[in-house]
């Protein structure tokens, strides 16, 4: 968000904010018309960009209309769910996973993939993991950043890959900025990277070029 006075600022300076004070809920539906339609925009120009993944809030999914919103702005913008997927950050899925098991089993059945965002973060009861729709863990960039060496951070990473194997879900590491990093995470089965190494944040009308190069680079590993 690029602030009057304050400048460009990251959304760990702005979203808190918009959370205590209930604006996130109207922020969050902006921003997902707005992704479904670019996306539309690049599935008409013949641009692949993969999956769409739209952060969710535990404000957002006790609206009682949420639902309702969603699957007219699919209808209005085209889109699949199967373009689609949703984060949820372990925190706030701990805040009420009942409702929230309920209302992630309705999008799922969208064909909407389910990702846990900063796994290893916010002490999810596994009992209710097992119970959730959930395609993948991403695992917190904390855990990553002093990969390879801390030990500590290794071992933590090496159980949320196990876990994640165990329950046949896949495991996406963030924060990812290193050729070490990658070559640990590679190691221990992690197929899913995300991370400065690859790529900093692109506008919408660098994302053609960018998409570009990585069908080139596919097999660079």
């Amino acid at each position: 968000w690029h602030h009057p006075d304050f400048g460009l600022l990251s959304p760990e300076q702005f979203l808190p904010a918009a959370e205590e004070s209930g604006l996130i809920v109207a922020l969050d539906r902006w921003t997902m018309g707005q992704g479904m339609r670019q996306m539309k925009w690049w599935k008409d120009e013949d641009v692949a960009v993969g999956r769409l993944s739209l952060n969710l809030t535990m404000q957002q999914i006790d609206q009682p209309d949420f639902m309702e919103f969603l699957v007219e702005l699919m209808q209005q913008y085209d889109c699949d769910g199967s373009a689609l997927g949703f984060e949820i950050t372990e925190g706030q899925l701990m805040k009420n996973p009942e409702r929230t098991i309920e209302t992630l089993n309705q999008i799922s059945a969208l064909g909407i993939k389910i990702a846990i965002d900063d796994f290893g973060t916010g002490y999810s009861s596994l009992a209710y993991l097992k119970k959730l729709p959930v395609d993948t863990l991403k695992i917190d960039k904390e855990f990553i950043r002093d990969i390879p060496g801390d030990e500590d951070d290794m071992s933590i990473v090496k159980s949320i890959i196990a876990l994640a194997r165990s329950m046949r879900i896949d495991v996406l590491a963030e924060g990812v900025e290193t050729e070490a990093q990658i070559d640990f995470l590679s190691k221990e089965g992690c197929a899913l990277i995300q991370g400065f190494l690859f790529s900093h944040p692109k506008t919408a009308i660098e994302i053609p070029d960018l998409t570009s190069y990585w069908v080139k680079a596919t097999n660079w590993r």
